[in-house]
C-alpha cells in the first residue's frame, strides 16, 4: 500500500512538472533573443546557433537583485527582459516588491559554447508589436484621406457629433499608443493580451474610416464606434503612463483594474437568483460582437480583474447562453471600476 501511495505521488509530481513545462513552453512563444559578444560585439554564426532561450526556477533572495540573476543567465536587464519574467510568473504584478523566498520562473540562456562574453537581448512580441506598427501606417492613412475628403461627404446625424474632432482625438491617441508599446528597452513592460487590443483598436478604426470613405457616408453609429475606439486607445495610453520607472529600477506592469459588477432584477421580475444563474460576459470594444470572455465567477456582485480599457459588459444565462441584458460600455480605470447591469429575462 505504502508503495502504491508513493508510485501516485512520483506519478502526480511528474504530471505537475509538466505542466509547468509546457506553460513555460507557452510563454516563450513570440519570445526571441539576439546574442552579442562583450569584448568584439559580433556573434558569429555557429555560436547562435548553439544558444538558445530556456526558463529555470529560482528562489527569490533580497541578497540577489534581479538585475544580477539576469545578468548571471546572460540576459542584459531591461524592460523586456522583466517583461519576459512578468509572462513566466503571471500571478506577479510588481516584482519591485517581492518577498525573500518568492519561487519564480526567470529566462536562462543556454549554450554549448563559453559563455562568458556573451550576453543577450530579449524582446518580447516583436511580431505584434511589427503588426501594430503596420495597423498603424494604415489608419493613420484613412485618417489624412478621410480629413481631405470630409467637404464631399454625406451627413446623416443626430446627436451632435464632430467627424473631425474624433479622427483628430483617434489620431493623437494612436501615435501616443503605438510609440509606447513599440520594441524597445526603454518601454513599459505590457501583456500580450493589451497588446492584442491595441491592434484590434487600430484595425477597428482603419476600418471604420475606410467604410465612411468609400460609402462617402457619415453616421451616428459609425462615430459612436470611432470614438468608442479612440476611448480604449486614450484609457490605455494613460494607463501606461502610470507606473513607468526609469534606468536601474525595476518596472512594474500596467496596474489591471479590479471591476465589480452588479446584476439588478427590474421590480416586476420573478427572478430572484439572477446572480447564480447569470454571468458577467465582456469585450474590448473593438472585439465586440466577435469574441468575448466571461467573468470566471458567478457571485454577487462579480469581480474581475481586467487589463484597463474601454468595454461593453453584458449579462448572459447559464443555461443556454441568451443574453439577457443590454451592453453596458464602461471606461475601465485602476484602481477600482463598478457599474450595474440590469437583466431583463
Amino acid at each position: 500500500m505504502k508503495l502504491l501511495l508513493n508510485i501516485f505521488a512520483v506519478l502526480a509530481l511528474l504530471i505537475c512538472l509538466a505542466s509547468v513545462a509546457r506553460a513555460d513552453k507557452q510563454a516563450l512563444e513570440g519570445v526571441s533573443f539576439q546574442p552579442f559578444r562583450l569584448d568584439t560585439g559580433a556573434v558569429d554564426r555557429s555560436e547562435k546557433g548553439r544558444i538558445d532561450l530556456n526558463a529555470q526556477k529560482i528562489t527569490f533572495s533580497s541578497g540577489k537583485s534581479l538585475e544580477e540573476t539576469l545578468r548571471d543567465a546572460h540576459i542584459v536587464p531591461d524592460n523586456e527582459s522583466y517583461g519576459l519574467i512578468y509572462r513566466l510568473n503571471p500571478g506577479i504584478s510588481d516584482l519591485s516588491t517581492l518577498a525573500t523566498g518568492t519561487q519564480l520562473t526567470v529566462p536562462l540562456i543556454k549554450s554549448g559554447s563559453n559563455m562568458d562574453q556573451i550576453m543577450c537581448r530579449i524582446r518580447v512580441d516583436d511580431d505584434l508589436k511589427s503588426q501594430i506598427a503596420s495597423e498603424h501606417k494604415k489608419l493613420d492613412h484613412s485618417i489624412e484621406k478621410a480629413k481631405k475628403n470630409q467637404n464631399r461627404f454625406k451627413y446623416s446625424l443626430t446627436r451632435g457629433q464632430d467627424l473631425s474632432a474624433i479622427l483628430a482625438s483617434l489620431a493623437t491617441a494612436s501615435a501616443e499608443i503605438v510609440d509606447k508599446t513599440a520594441s524597445s528597452s526603454d518601454n513599459q513592460p505590457v501583456s500580450r493580451q493589451f497588446l492584442t487590443q491595441v491592434q484590434a483598436d487600430l484595425a477597428t478604426g482603419d476600418e471604420l474610416i475606410s467604410s465612411v470613405i468609400k460609402k462617402s457616408l457619415v453616421t451616428d453609429d459609425g462615430l459612436d464606434k470611432l470614438a468608442s475606439v479612440t476611448k480604449d486607445l486614450s484609457t490605455k495610453s494613460v494607463a501606461l503612463g502610470q507606473q513607468f520607472k526609469g534606468p536601474g529600477q525595476t518596472p512594474s506592469l500596467i496596474p489591471k483594474a479590479k471591476v465589480t459588477v452588479k446584476l439588478i432584477c427590474p421590480a416586476n421580475s420573478a427572478s430572484v437568483h439572477v446572480s447564480s444563474t447569470c454571468r458577467v460576459h465582456f469585450a474590448n470594444v473593438a472585439s465586440y460582437g466577435q469574441e468575448d470572455r466571461p467573468f470566471l465567477n458567478v457571485s454577487e456582485p462579480a469581480v474581475e480583474m481586467m487589463e484597463q480599457g474601454n468595454y461593453k459588459l453584458w449579462a448572459q444565462r447559464e443555461a443556454d447562453q441568451k443574453v439577457v441584458s443590454q451592453a453596458l460600455e464602461v471606461d475601465v480605470t485602476a484602481p477600482e471600476t463598478g457599474c450595474d447591469i440590469v437583466v431583463q429575462e
